[in-house]
């Protein structure tokens, strides 16, 4: 068992707070605490199949039962509801000692003004195109988060991609989309990844400047984003791969094959990305 612990400033209310971590060699399982004056919020367990054999599409019990008076935990970060004093983040982690690791600590204002459409253009990297209508019934509906991240590995094999969806799907709650869980099998892939709660255009243009390739959750309502295969969403995630004029080039998973790679309006995906929580899955450059 090892153990980390990360002192926070105090955390106002309408926050949220989400933490990450990857490591190499992949740690066997790991969850997160949040300390403060209100008293202690568990995050699930992340990593390998652990105790509990039997997944299910819900939390566990001691999940849904989280929301207490201050915090609230959404299987995998915290979301404040009170301003929040003496806060420290820990995490427990079983593994091996790593040898390289990468633990991320972020917050930021649940919803923000929708940003200002950026300013610079950065050349797209490269990734593998892959869908998620390519997988059996039971995933390619929220398979999302795995497939775009697959793609930012530059995974193209059937096979591996397979292998690396098997990985992110998170033993307890039987979802694909659990934050810390995709960096856990990116991690498992040989690549640091870090959770970051991003604000502006500025957060996400240093990344691909420094050749980090940046997985984006979007939140979206009807018809806002122009050209998506996909007419509304509560949580989507695609790969942004650069910024051309104003348009965002973009591996959209939720697409046929063949019709992966995207322009979107930078204004509509800022406002859909950054405008909620502003999470992304930031892939430390090979």
């Amino acid at each position: 068992m090892w153990r980390a612990t990360v002192p926070l400033p105090n955390v106002p209310a309408d926050h949220i707070v989400a933490a990450s971590l990857a490591s190499l060699p992949a740690p066997v399982s790991f969850s997160f605490r949040l300390e403060c004056h209100l008293g202690e919020f568990t995050t699930a367990t992340f990593g390998e199949a652990h105790a509990t054999a039997q997944t299910t599409k819900a939390p566990n019990a001691h999940l849904r039962a989280a929301r207490v008076a201050g915090v609230t935990v959404p299987i995998d970060y915290f979301d404040t509801t009170r301003p929040l004093k003496g806060v420290h983040l820990h995490v427990d982690f079983q593994g091996s000692a790593p040898a390289r690791y990468l633990f991320v600590v972020s917050a930021r204002p649940r919803v923000m003004p929708a940003p200002s459409p950026p300013l610079q253009e950065v050349e797209p990297l490269p990734a593998s195109s892959l869908s998620q209508t390519t997988l059996d019934d039971g995933l390619r509906h929220q398979a999302c988060s795995p497939t775009a991240t697959a793609m930012a590995l530059r995974i193209e094999d059937d096979r591996r991609f397979r292998e690396f969806v098997s990985r992110a799907l998170h033993p307890t709650t039987g979802l694909c989309g659990v934050w810390p869980q995709n960096v856990w099998a990116a991690a498992a892939h040989g690549r640091l990844v870090g959770v970051e709660l991003m604000s502006d255009w500025d957060d996400a243009g240093r990344a691909l400047v420094a050749g980090s390739t940046v997985v984006a959750s979007l939140r979206f309502g009807s018809g806002a984003l122009p050209g998506s295969p996909i007419e509304q969403t509560g949580g989507h995630l695609v790969l942004l791969r650069g910024i051309d004029g104003g348009q965002v080039v973009v591996n959209d998973p939720a697409a046929p094959p063949g019709q992966v790679e995207r322009l979107y309006p930078a204004g509509a995906f800022g406002a859909a990305w950054l405008r909620h929580r502003g999470a992304a899955y930031v892939l430390a450059a090979p």
